[in-house]
Order: structure tokens, then C-alpha cells, then sequence
């Protein structure tokens, strides 16, 4: 069993490329900055092989390297976690364009790139799993972040596209929707709003890992964390865009 992870050193990441290890998986971590104390830690503390990979997703001519690495950690049970992501450092009105387009790439258009070379190697070994850590943001475009969930919704739709297609092949794809995980990106997107959050709306980033493992063991097909989001985006999904344009979200 193996597990390699893009985005490695992203906090919800590292916490299933735990989970995975304890269950016995082998490990790839693929990160921009591989010697953190935490990646480090992972491969010194774990029976299972770990192998370390800096590589930058934000490059395009990064992607072919780091499918291929992917391709060549697989053994007869491969999964391959996707947890890359970035956010915008200024406003959505006036967020400048190198950054929007920062945003947009890294968290869509590189991805369905590395997905597209790692899952025609699923297809020819007609087995394994692929995860795609997407957000609610995606769920509908809500002015505090279109963009950031504008790139969400692309890669959601692109990994529902892909379980439809590989599921006849034998390989599964999980989606996880993410709602407040409580991390660094967290706090940075939300600043001193974090603090205000309900307790109950922010995901422990363990319990998420945890669940995260179930439900690609489980082969589960989308995943909303917590779970209330799954609710709180069903109504706001459901909402007239007569109201819902009215609103401050």
C-alpha cells in the first residue's frame, strides 16, 4: 500500500499522511519546502518507507516531474492525496491580477494538469484511489471569495468528471469539502474574524484526517467536513439569487 501526497506540508496533509503511515502505507511527500520538522518527524518516526520530493506545483514545468514521481511511488494498492491549495493575500475586489491568477492555478489548473498523467496510469492498472481536498467555497460564489472559490468549484467538477470516467476502469475518486479546519490557512483567510467563529464550525484537524482515511477506505464518493457544512451549503445552494445577492457572505 502506498500514499503520495502533493501538498505535503499543508497542516490536514500532513495529519493523513499520519494516518495512512499507521496503517501501514508507504509514503511520498511532495512539497515546495520537504525539510520542516513535521516531514521530517513522519519519515524518522514510522515503520513504513517515507521518501521526501521538493517540487513547486506553482510551476508549470514542475508538473510532468512530479507526475511522474508520483507514478513511479505506486505499488499494487496506490492512493494519492491532493492538498495543494493557496489563497489570495489581498481583498477579492482588489486582489492584483498576478495573484488571482496565482490562486486560480495552483488551485485548479496544476492540479487537473498532475491528475490528468497520474490517472491515466490508473486507468492502465485499473485499481487505486485518488483524493481531492476541494472547499464549500466552491459550493456557490459568494462575494468574500469567488475567486479562491471559483478555482474549488473547477477542480470539484473536474474530480466528479474523473469518478464518472474512472469508476468504470476500477479506480475510485473522493472529493472532500472542506469547511473551517482549524489551521494557518484558516486563520490567515479569516485574520482576527477566526476568533469569532463558532467552535462548532471549525473542524479538529485530526478528527478530519481520521475521517478523510474512512472515507477513501470506505470509497465514499463526496465528503463535506464538518459535516454541518454539509447542511449549511444545501441551504445556501438552495437560496433564491434574488436573496441570496442581497446578502453579506
Amino acid at each position: 500500500m502506498s500514499l503520495a501526497v502533493l501538498g505535503a506540508t499543508s497542516v490536514i496533509g500532513i495529519e493523513v499522511a499520519k494516518v495512512f503511515a499507521q496503517a501501514g502505507h508507504d509514503l511520498l511527500l511532495v512539497s515546495r519546502d520537504t525539510n520542516t520538522r513535521d516531514l521530517q518527524t513522519i519519515k524518522k518516526s514510522h515503520t513504513t518507507t517515507a521518501h521526501l520530493l521538493d517540487a513547486n506545483i506553482s510551476s508549470v514545468g514542475n508538473i510532468e516531474i512530479i507526475a511522474e514521481k508520483i507514478i513511479e511511488s505506486f505499488d499494487e494498492d496506490p492512493y494519492v492525496l491532493i492538498s495543494v491549495g493557496a489563497l489570495s493575500g489581498a481583498s477579492e475586489a482588489g486582489s492584483p491580477i498576478a495573484d488571482l491568477l496565482e490562486v486560480i492555478d495552483v488551485n485548479f489548473r496544476h492540479i487537473a494538469a498532475v491528475l490528468t498523467l497520474i490517472s491515466a496510469e490508473f486507468e492502465q492498472r485499473k485499481r487505486g484511489c485518488i483524493i481531492v481536498l476541494t472547499s464549500v467555497a466552491g459550493d456557490r460564489g459568494r462575494q468574500s471569495n469567488y475567486i479562491y472559490g471559483s478555482a474549488k468549484a473547477g477542480i470539484s467538477t473536474f474530480a466528479q468528471g474523473l469518478r464518472n470516467r474512472l469508476f468504470h476502469m476500477g479506480v475510485h475518486v473522493l472529493t472532500v469539502k472542506l469547511g473551517y479546519v482549524d489551521t494557518p490557512m484558516f486563520r490567515k483567510a479569516l485574520g482576527e474574524n477566526s476568533k469569532r467563529i463558532p467552535r462548532f464550525l471549525v473542524g479538529d484537524r485530526k478528527k478530519v484526517a481520521n475521517s478523510i482515511y474512512g472515507a477513501a477506505i470506505g470509497r465514499r464518493n463526496v465528503l463535506y467536513l464538518g459535516r454541518i457544512w454539509w447542511l449549511i451549503m444545501l441551504v445556501i445552494r438552495h437560496l433564491p439569487e434574488s436573496v441570496f445577492k442581497r446578502m453579506h457572505l
